[in-house]
Protein backbone atom coordinates (compact mmCIF):
# COMPACT_ATOMS: atom_id res chain seq x y z
CA UNK A 1 0.00 0.00 0.00
CA UNK A 2 1.04 3.67 -0.94
CA UNK A 3 0.25 6.50 1.33
CA UNK A 4 -0.97 9.11 -0.94
CA UNK A 5 -2.52 11.39 2.08
CA UNK A 6 -2.71 10.31 5.70
CA UNK A 7 -6.25 9.61 4.75
CA UNK A 8 -6.00 7.71 1.84
CA UNK A 9 -4.11 4.25 1.40
CA UNK A 10 -3.73 2.81 -2.27
CA UNK A 11 -2.44 -0.36 -3.61
CA UNK A 12 0.04 -0.64 -5.74
CA UNK A 13 -2.03 -1.90 -8.65
CA UNK A 14 -4.73 0.36 -9.47
CA UNK A 15 -7.30 0.50 -12.60
CA UNK A 16 -6.67 2.14 -15.71
CA UNK A 17 -10.32 2.62 -16.95
CA UNK A 18 -9.84 4.51 -20.15
CA UNK A 19 -9.88 1.32 -22.52
CA UNK A 20 -13.49 0.97 -20.96
CA UNK A 21 -14.63 3.72 -23.44
CA UNK A 22 -12.44 4.66 -26.11
CA UNK A 23 -8.93 4.24 -28.14
CA UNK A 24 -8.81 0.01 -27.38
CA UNK A 25 -11.40 -0.76 -29.64
CA UNK A 26 -15.34 -1.70 -29.14
CA UNK A 27 -15.92 -2.11 -25.44
CA UNK A 28 -19.07 -3.29 -23.13
CA UNK A 29 -20.27 -1.12 -20.21
CA UNK A 30 -22.07 -3.96 -18.64
CA UNK A 31 -18.74 -6.39 -19.08
CA UNK A 32 -16.62 -3.57 -17.93
CA UNK A 33 -18.87 -2.65 -14.59
CA UNK A 34 -18.36 -7.10 -13.77
CA UNK A 35 -13.87 -5.66 -14.37
CA UNK A 36 -14.78 -2.96 -11.49
CA UNK A 37 -16.81 -5.39 -9.58
CA UNK A 38 -13.69 -7.95 -9.46
CA UNK A 39 -11.19 -5.37 -9.06
CA UNK A 40 -12.54 -4.21 -5.61
CA UNK A 41 -12.96 -7.83 -4.99
CA UNK A 42 -9.18 -8.55 -5.37
CA UNK A 43 -8.35 -5.39 -3.16
CA UNK A 44 -7.53 -2.84 -6.06
CA UNK A 45 -8.99 0.19 -4.31
CA UNK A 46 -7.89 3.07 -7.08
CA UNK A 47 -9.91 3.69 -10.21
CA UNK A 48 -7.93 6.16 -12.66
CA UNK A 49 -9.91 8.08 -14.93
CA UNK A 50 -10.68 11.36 -16.72
CA UNK A 51 -13.02 13.52 -18.61
CA UNK A 52 -11.79 12.95 -21.95
CA UNK A 53 -12.11 9.00 -21.98
CA UNK A 54 -15.15 9.08 -24.27
CA UNK A 55 -15.75 12.59 -23.34
CA UNK A 56 -17.36 11.74 -20.09
CA UNK A 57 -18.58 8.60 -20.62
CA UNK A 58 -15.65 7.32 -18.79
CA UNK A 59 -16.64 8.96 -15.37
CA UNK A 60 -20.63 8.26 -16.22
CA UNK A 61 -19.30 5.00 -16.04
CA UNK A 62 -17.95 4.46 -12.61
CA UNK A 63 -19.98 6.79 -11.37
CA UNK A 64 -22.90 4.00 -12.17
CA UNK A 65 -20.81 1.43 -10.74
CA UNK A 66 -20.26 3.40 -7.54
CA UNK A 67 -24.01 2.98 -6.82
CA UNK A 68 -24.32 -0.47 -7.30
CA UNK A 69 -21.33 -1.57 -4.58
CA UNK A 70 -20.81 -0.93 -1.02
CA UNK A 71 -16.95 -1.40 -1.51
CA UNK A 72 -15.89 2.05 -2.54
CA UNK A 73 -12.11 3.02 -4.53
CA UNK A 74 -10.58 5.67 -4.48
CA UNK A 75 -11.26 7.96 -7.52
CA UNK A 76 -8.82 9.99 -9.47
CA UNK A 77 -9.81 11.73 -12.59
CA UNK A 78 -8.13 14.53 -14.31
CA UNK A 79 -8.97 17.87 -16.47
CA UNK A 80 -6.69 19.79 -18.91
CA UNK A 81 -7.29 18.27 -22.56
CA UNK A 82 -9.77 19.64 -24.90
CA UNK A 83 -11.28 17.81 -27.35
CA UNK A 84 -12.43 19.42 -30.62
CA UNK A 85 -14.50 17.36 -33.65
CA UNK A 86 -11.42 18.10 -36.33
CA UNK A 87 -10.04 14.73 -37.24
CA UNK A 88 -6.08 14.46 -37.23
CA UNK A 89 -4.21 12.36 -39.84
CA UNK A 90 -4.21 9.35 -37.29
CA UNK A 91 -7.58 9.41 -37.06
CA UNK A 92 -7.42 10.31 -33.38
CA UNK A 93 -9.30 13.86 -32.29
CA UNK A 94 -7.46 17.13 -32.47
CA UNK A 95 -6.60 18.56 -28.79
CA UNK A 96 -5.67 21.34 -26.87
CA UNK A 97 -4.58 22.39 -23.31
CA UNK A 98 -6.40 24.36 -21.06
CA UNK A 99 -5.25 24.71 -17.18
CA UNK A 100 -6.88 27.86 -16.52
CA UNK A 101 -8.39 28.53 -12.94
CA UNK A 102 -11.51 28.62 -14.31
CA UNK A 103 -11.22 26.02 -16.78
CA UNK A 104 -10.08 23.70 -13.78
CA UNK A 105 -12.93 24.71 -11.55
CA UNK A 106 -15.87 24.13 -14.08
CA UNK A 107 -14.11 20.91 -14.91
CA UNK A 108 -14.17 19.65 -11.63
CA UNK A 109 -17.17 20.38 -10.62
CA UNK A 110 -18.46 18.73 -14.18
CA UNK A 111 -16.72 15.46 -12.97
CA UNK A 112 -18.21 15.61 -9.62
CA UNK A 113 -21.79 15.23 -10.97
CA UNK A 114 -20.93 12.51 -14.05
CA UNK A 115 -19.26 10.54 -11.00
CA UNK A 116 -22.07 11.30 -8.65
CA UNK A 117 -19.55 11.68 -5.25
CA UNK A 118 -18.95 15.02 -3.16
CA UNK A 119 -15.43 15.47 -3.56
CA UNK A 120 -12.68 13.82 -5.87
CA UNK A 121 -9.90 11.58 -4.30
CA UNK A 122 -7.13 12.40 -6.63
CA UNK A 123 -7.56 15.26 -9.21
CA UNK A 124 -4.99 15.38 -11.76
CA UNK A 125 -4.25 18.77 -14.28
CA UNK A 126 -4.01 15.95 -17.02
CA UNK A 127 -1.36 17.69 -19.26
CA UNK A 128 0.27 21.09 -18.80
CA UNK A 129 -0.87 24.22 -20.39
CA UNK A 130 1.92 25.70 -22.44
CA UNK A 131 -0.07 29.49 -21.86
CA UNK A 132 -1.00 29.23 -18.41
CA UNK A 133 1.86 29.47 -15.93
CA UNK A 134 1.98 26.39 -14.19
CA UNK A 135 1.59 28.12 -10.57
CA UNK A 136 -2.07 29.38 -11.56
CA UNK A 137 -3.06 25.73 -11.99
CA UNK A 138 -1.65 24.49 -9.06
CA UNK A 139 -3.34 27.38 -7.55
CA UNK A 140 -6.49 26.19 -8.76
CA UNK A 141 -6.39 22.56 -7.74
CA UNK A 142 -5.30 23.68 -4.42
CA UNK A 143 -8.34 25.77 -3.89
CA UNK A 144 -10.83 22.80 -4.50
CA UNK A 145 -8.59 20.81 -2.19
CA UNK A 146 -9.40 23.70 0.51
CA UNK A 147 -12.97 23.53 -0.43
CA UNK A 148 -12.96 20.25 0.34
CA UNK A 149 -14.31 18.71 -3.12
CA UNK A 150 -10.60 17.50 -3.90
CA UNK A 151 -8.60 15.57 -1.33
CA UNK A 152 -5.40 14.78 -3.45
CA UNK A 153 -3.39 16.87 -6.18
CA UNK A 154 -1.74 15.29 -8.63
CA UNK A 155 0.32 16.12 -12.76
CA UNK A 156 0.50 14.00 -15.38
CA UNK A 157 3.43 14.32 -17.82
CA UNK A 158 5.10 17.66 -17.35
CA UNK A 159 8.04 18.20 -17.43
CA UNK A 160 11.28 18.23 -14.47
CA UNK A 161 11.43 21.90 -14.21
CA UNK A 162 7.43 22.43 -14.15
CA UNK A 163 7.11 20.08 -11.67
CA UNK A 164 9.24 21.12 -9.36
CA UNK A 165 7.89 24.73 -9.83
CA UNK A 166 4.63 23.62 -8.66
CA UNK A 167 5.53 21.36 -6.13
CA UNK A 168 6.70 24.52 -4.81
CA UNK A 169 3.81 26.91 -5.08
CA UNK A 170 1.37 23.51 -3.03
CA UNK A 171 2.58 20.03 -2.65
CA UNK A 172 1.98 17.51 -4.99
CA UNK A 173 0.77 14.44 -3.97
CA UNK A 174 1.60 12.30 -7.38
CA UNK A 175 2.80 13.08 -10.50
CA UNK A 176 1.32 10.24 -13.22
CA UNK A 177 3.61 9.94 -16.43
CA UNK A 178 4.23 6.99 -18.91
CA UNK A 179 6.73 4.45 -17.59
CA UNK A 180 7.48 0.80 -18.79
CA UNK A 181 10.55 -1.06 -20.04
CA UNK A 182 9.65 0.57 -23.01
CA UNK A 183 9.51 4.03 -22.11
CA UNK A 184 12.06 5.01 -19.46
CA UNK A 185 12.55 8.98 -20.17
CA UNK A 186 11.41 9.85 -16.60
CA UNK A 187 14.52 7.95 -15.05
CA UNK A 188 16.68 10.97 -15.84
CA UNK A 189 14.76 13.51 -13.75
CA UNK A 190 11.24 13.23 -13.13
CA UNK A 191 11.52 9.91 -10.26
CA UNK A 192 14.06 11.29 -8.53
CA UNK A 193 12.47 14.02 -7.85
CA UNK A 194 9.40 12.21 -6.69
CA UNK A 195 11.14 9.95 -4.63
CA UNK A 196 13.03 13.15 -3.00
CA UNK A 197 10.13 14.84 -2.18
CA UNK A 198 7.45 12.02 -1.04
CA UNK A 199 5.69 12.55 -4.14
CA UNK A 200 3.76 9.04 -5.31
CA UNK A 201 4.84 8.25 -9.31
CA UNK A 202 1.84 7.07 -10.89
CA UNK A 203 2.68 4.99 -14.08
CA UNK A 204 0.15 4.84 -16.82
CA UNK A 205 1.04 2.41 -19.72
CA UNK A 206 2.89 0.16 -17.37
CA UNK A 207 3.00 -2.94 -20.41
CA UNK A 208 3.69 -0.36 -22.51
CA UNK A 209 0.01 -0.61 -24.07
CA UNK A 210 -0.04 -3.86 -24.37
CA UNK A 211 3.85 -5.02 -25.67
CA UNK A 212 4.29 -8.23 -23.81
CA UNK A 213 3.97 -10.77 -26.60
CA UNK A 214 5.54 -10.39 -30.44
CA UNK A 215 2.05 -10.81 -32.21
CA UNK A 216 -1.28 -8.71 -31.45
CA UNK A 217 -4.40 -8.74 -32.93
CA UNK A 218 -5.58 -5.33 -33.07
CA UNK A 219 -9.16 -3.79 -34.25
CA UNK A 220 -9.71 -1.82 -36.70
CA UNK A 221 -10.51 1.54 -34.42
CA UNK A 222 -7.82 0.70 -31.83
CA UNK A 223 -5.38 3.77 -31.74
CA UNK A 224 -2.65 1.55 -31.58
CA UNK A 225 -2.82 0.55 -35.44
CA UNK A 226 -1.04 4.03 -35.90
CA UNK A 227 1.85 3.81 -33.60
CA UNK A 228 5.51 3.33 -35.21
CA UNK A 229 6.55 0.55 -32.40
CA UNK A 230 3.20 -1.06 -33.15
CA UNK A 231 4.34 -2.01 -37.02
CA UNK A 232 4.93 -5.60 -38.01
CA UNK A 233 8.86 -4.61 -38.80
CA UNK A 234 9.09 -2.61 -35.52
CA UNK A 235 7.78 -5.83 -33.66
CA UNK A 236 9.98 -8.07 -35.33
CA UNK A 237 13.35 -5.88 -34.87
CA UNK A 238 12.02 -6.08 -31.04
CA UNK A 239 11.90 -9.57 -30.78
CA UNK A 240 14.69 -10.38 -29.07
CA UNK A 241 12.94 -7.90 -26.63
CA UNK A 242 9.66 -9.93 -26.03
CA UNK A 243 12.34 -13.02 -26.38
CA UNK A 244 13.77 -11.72 -22.87
CA UNK A 245 10.67 -10.95 -21.24
CA UNK A 246 9.62 -14.44 -22.00
CA UNK A 247 12.31 -16.55 -20.81
CA UNK A 248 11.58 -14.87 -17.34
CA UNK A 249 8.35 -15.24 -17.49
CA UNK A 250 8.71 -19.54 -17.84
CA UNK A 251 11.33 -19.23 -15.16
CA UNK A 252 8.51 -18.10 -12.85
CA UNK A 253 5.48 -19.57 -14.34
CA UNK A 254 4.31 -16.36 -14.77
CA UNK A 255 2.79 -14.13 -18.02
CA UNK A 256 4.98 -11.55 -19.97
CA UNK A 257 2.48 -8.88 -18.39
CA UNK A 258 3.56 -9.39 -14.87
CA UNK A 259 7.01 -9.70 -15.31
CA UNK A 260 6.87 -6.09 -16.67
CA UNK A 261 4.87 -5.09 -13.78
CA UNK A 262 6.64 -6.84 -11.04
CA UNK A 263 10.10 -4.92 -12.27
CA UNK A 264 8.25 -1.53 -12.05
CA UNK A 265 7.25 -2.66 -8.38
CA UNK A 266 10.65 -3.59 -7.11
CA UNK A 267 12.64 -1.25 -9.20
CA UNK A 268 10.61 1.87 -7.25
CA UNK A 269 9.01 1.70 -3.41
CA UNK A 270 6.89 4.66 -4.36
CA UNK A 271 5.53 3.88 -7.24
CA UNK A 272 1.80 2.20 -7.82
CA UNK A 273 1.11 1.29 -11.63
CA UNK A 274 -2.37 1.49 -13.33
CA UNK A 275 -2.87 -1.32 -16.16
CA UNK A 276 -6.01 -0.71 -18.10
CA UNK A 277 -7.63 -3.84 -18.75
CA UNK A 278 -11.87 -5.25 -20.12
CA UNK A 279 -11.18 -8.31 -19.05
CA UNK A 280 -10.92 -10.26 -15.81
CA UNK A 281 -8.44 -12.75 -16.48
CA UNK A 282 -5.78 -9.85 -17.19
CA UNK A 283 -6.98 -8.02 -14.20
CA UNK A 284 -6.36 -11.53 -11.70
CA UNK A 285 -2.70 -11.77 -13.65
CA UNK A 286 -1.98 -7.84 -13.41
CA UNK A 287 -2.66 -8.31 -9.15
CA UNK A 288 -1.12 -10.99 -8.55
CA UNK A 289 2.21 -9.55 -9.93
CA UNK A 290 2.61 -8.23 -6.72
CA UNK A 291 3.97 -11.38 -5.48
CA UNK A 292 6.17 -11.94 -8.43
CA UNK A 293 9.75 -11.44 -7.11
CA UNK A 294 12.59 -11.57 -9.57
CA UNK A 295 15.98 -11.67 -8.52
CA UNK A 296 18.53 -8.76 -8.75
CA UNK A 297 20.11 -10.55 -12.01
CA UNK A 298 16.76 -10.42 -13.24
CA UNK A 299 15.90 -7.05 -12.58
CA UNK A 300 19.21 -5.65 -13.87
CA UNK A 301 19.18 -7.63 -17.34
CA UNK A 302 16.15 -6.09 -18.25
CA UNK A 303 16.63 -2.67 -17.07
CA UNK A 304 19.83 -3.34 -19.65
CA UNK A 305 18.84 -5.20 -22.38
CA UNK A 306 15.56 -2.50 -22.58
CA UNK A 307 17.77 0.42 -22.56
CA UNK A 308 16.04 3.05 -25.18
CA UNK A 309 18.79 2.93 -27.92
CA UNK A 310 18.00 -1.04 -28.22
CA UNK A 311 13.99 -0.32 -28.48
CA UNK A 312 13.17 0.08 -32.65
CA UNK A 313 10.33 2.55 -32.90
CA UNK A 314 8.45 5.51 -31.73
CA UNK A 315 5.96 5.31 -28.90
CA UNK A 316 4.04 7.77 -30.50
CA UNK A 317 2.92 8.86 -34.82
CA UNK A 318 6.10 11.44 -34.95
CA UNK A 319 4.53 14.20 -36.80
CA UNK A 320 5.32 15.36 -40.14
Amino acid sequence: MINITPEIAINRIGLGCMGMSEFYGASNDQDSLKVMAKAVELGVNCFDTADLYGDGHNEQLIGRFLKQTHVKPAIATKCGIVRHQELLPDGNFKRSYNGSSDYITASCEASLKRLGVESLDLFYLHRPDPNTPIEESVEALARLKAQGKVKAIGLSEVSAEDLKRAHQTHPINCLQSEYSLWSREVETEILPYCESNDITFVAFSPLGRGLTKPTIQLDEDDFRNNIPRFSEQNMASNKPLFDLIEKIAKIHSATGAQVCLAWLLQSHANLMVIPGTRHISYLEQNVASQSLQLTEEELKLLSVTFSPKQIQGEKYLVAS
